[in-house]
């Protein structure tokens, strides 16, 4: 990933964010919206390209959670069926950075 700004807001709904994603050779920008279907637990950010992915939260008491990622993205005809088999594989990938990044974000916190 490279840059990440915030265009709007900054925690929660209503943020608005603009970032670049390199892929398949490629530095891609996206800009999107996110909402909280369910606060404090689920947020889901939707790109300007139709891609929405939620991210949601399930305490497991207070030192643990299972944070659970997944994401719609349907272009439909021939062209939709190739980037479906290439582009699953790479957010894979990058929702595992993710985790990683969550975690580590996390034991910093919980550390007196």
């Amino acid at each position: 990933f490279g840059s990440l700004e915030v265009l709007r807001g900054g925690r929660g709904a209503g943020t608005r964010i603009r970032f670049t994603a390199k892929a398949f050779g490629r530095v891609h920008e996206h800009t999107g919206e996110i909402t909280e279907p369910q606060p404090g637990t689920e947020l889901k950010e939707t790109l300007a390209s139709g891609m929405a992915t939620t991210y949601r939260v399930v305490p497991l008491g207070p030192d643990a959670a299972t944070v659970t990622i997944t994401t719609r993205y349907s272009r439909p005809g021939p062209q939709g069926w190739v980037e479906k088999m290439l582009v699953a594989p790479y957010l894979r990938r990058v929702f595992l950075t993710e985790l990683d990044q969550l975690a580590e974000v996390a034991a910093a916190r919980a550390m007196p």
